[in-house]
């Protein structure tokens, strides 16, 4: 189960960390946890007044949860924008995988420091999370190295 599992779980939660953000609002994640505090979202726009913010947000401070008036047929519905809302599905779905996620990257990490017990001293469950958490960070450190190699290549050809 872990096998298979697992991989759909990491590559939902990093779909998930990807699109997590509203192109209405840069500063999404701040903006709603001050949702209905007009004040309060004010400063967060005056803070960063050179990112994009939401008309909608500073019509009224609720517009996340309740759109207003000048959006005009879908007053007093949630943004379509909302992370929150539109990819609710996807938020679930890795919600209900989160504890399997958190326990094998835990077992990566004791796994990567040595304080791993040996085979015998493990659940067969425990050895199939180390392994598919190793394979799935060897694949992340590959990508990442790409990434770093294809930005640096302009710069040799430069050179």
């Amino acid at each position: 189960m872990i096998a298979r599992e697992l991989p759909l779980a990491l590559r939902l939660d990093e779909q998930l960390s990807k699109t997590g953000i509203c192109v209405r609002e840069d500063d999404f994640y701040r903006m709603y946890e001050a949702l209905g505090d007009a004040a309060a979202q004010h400063r967060i726009r005056a803070s960063n007044p050179d990112r994009t913010h939401c008309r909608w947000l500073k019509e009224s401070s609720s517009a996340c949860e309740c759109l207003p008036a000048s959006v005009g047929e879908q007053i007093g519905r949630q943004c379509p924008n909302n992370p929150y809302e539109s990819k609710r599905e996807l938020i679930e779905t890795v919600a209900e995988y989160r504890q399997l996620i958190s326990e094998a990257v835990d077992i990566a990490d004791l796994a990567d420091l040595g304080l791993l017990p040996g085979p015998d001293a493990i659940t067969p469950a425990e050895y199939e999370a180390a392994r598919v958490m190793r394979s799935y960070r060897r694949m992340k450190d590959m990508e990442f190295q790409s990434q770093l190699a294809a930005a640096s290549l302009p710069h040799k050809l430069l050179t």
